[in-house]
């Protein structure tokens, strides 16, 4: 290949490169403005399908993480009654109906709740399981332990939801119950260009809800969407104390940051 001819490859791909950078960019984009035209109805089936797409049984049977373990050892005690929120098909949920807490598990997915109903019965316990998103489901009793399976509240769009959801179980709770959530950690900022124009569809729209910063949104297919907000452990704690509730903890043992909160007291 002569000098020339070499030159010219090179040169057409970086221009196939930097088109293919600017188109990516523009797919992104639209993306985050179709996204904010959905309603939050449209939104929730679209990720609940995203959630149920198929996968095997051996993720229920893997139990808590060291971390968990850990996290659920010093705040749950012995017949402490749970609803774990995000529940699939029982990983989290699973080692407390075997240790003998009675136990609501909450999940858009009926597949996945199918599974679960099935796996119990296998192992001869029980639990009352609940479909549907949280934020829209009728619970059961009261609970001294409600679990948000990992970043299961990320999952809620917009912090108005969010703080409604918190608001709604904090009243579930008996007396110095707890909430734990689990989220990814935001450590840095990133453009906000995309939000922008998330919010832009939003408001053309009127489609209800608020697209925030640090909302990561994926259109997986025309019927999938996959969407998870980034916290600061600030933020978190605004949205939680809104919502009636007072810090414990806040930590980051791993990637994953857990935060429990409790009802604040009234004097």
């Amino acid at each position: 290949m002569s000098a020339a001819g070499g030159f010219a490859r090179r040169a057409f791909a970086s221009v196939a490169f930097r088109l293919a950078h600017v188109l990516s960019g523009v797919s992104h984009g639209l993306q985050y403005f179709a996204a904010g035209t959905l309603r939050p109805a449209d939104l929730q089936e679209m990720s609940r399908r995203y959630w149920c797409k198929p996968y095997g049984d051996d993720n229920s049977l893997q139990g808590h993480e060291a971390w968990e373990a850990k996290t659920y050892g010093q705040i749950v005690s012995t017949g402490d009654a749970l609803l774990i929120v995000g529940c699939g098909t029982g990983r989290d949920l699973i080692p407390f109906v075997e240790a003998g807490h009675p136990v609501v598990g909450v999940d858009p997915c009926g597949e996945r709740l199918a599974t679960l109903r099935r796996i119990l019965q296998e192992r001869g316990v029980f639990a009352e399981l609940v479909e549907g998103f949280v934020e829209d489901v009728r619970l059961p009793g009261a609970y001294d332990v409600i679990i948000f399976s990992p970043f299961a509240y990320s999952y809620i769009p917009d912090p108005a939801r969010r703080t409604a959801v918190l608001r709604d179980l904090a009243r579930r709770l008996n007396s110095g119950g707890r909430i734990v959530l689990t989220y990814r950690r935001r450590t840095a900022s990133w453009s906000a260009n995309a939000t922008r124009l998330a919010r832009l569809g939003a408001r053309l729209t009127r489609s209800g809800w608020s697209p925030q910063s640090y909302d990561i949104i994926s259109l997986v297919d025309a019927r999938k969407v996959w969407y998870e907000h980034w916290f600061t452990a600030e933020e978190i704690e605004d949205e939680a104390r809104r919502a009636g509730l007072d810090p414990v903890s806040n930590e980051c043992p791993t990637l994953t940051a857990v935060a429990v909160f409790t009802p604040t007291r009234r004097r």
